[in-house]
């Protein structure tokens, strides 16, 4: 298959959705989108001073091995990671920021990562 449906548009907004949730990233207002990504399988343009983020499946999928539901879900985690690190993300990209900054940014993302990934290990 070399194209994406409007299923596989509509699972990949429900993974994106449930992994939002399960990283706590409720506070962001996400769009999302089902066009051509220009090459890839699907993108997230994030404005994180916003917390906005506009997440795109892309519908083209020649050159690429497109499997199906499974790719899809994957996908789905990969550009709700990129939302999950905007604001470290943007932290980096600024010429100049403090350490304590650094600090409270990165262990925002361990303390989601403990509250989510870590304390269903513990189940």
């Amino acid at each position: 298959m070399t194209k994406t449906t409007k299923a596989d548009f509509a699972l990949f907004k429900k993974e994106c959705r449930r992994w939002l949730v399960k990283f706590g990233l409720v506070g962001w207002d996400v769009a999302f989108e089902h066009k051509d990504c220009d090459g890839s399988c699907a993108t997230a343009a994030l404005n994180a001073s916003q917390h906005y983020a506009v997440i795109t499946l892309g519908t083209d999928m020649a050159g690429y091995n497109f499997y199906g539901k499974e790719s899809i879900k994957a996908w789905a985690f990969h550009e709700v990671c990129h939302v999950l690190f905007a604001d470290y993300s943007d932290l980096a990209q600024r010429r100049e920021y403090s350490a304590s900054e650094h600090d409270r940014v990165e262990h925002a993302i361990i303390v989601t990562l403990e509250n989510t990934l870590y304390a269903n290990e513990k189940k």
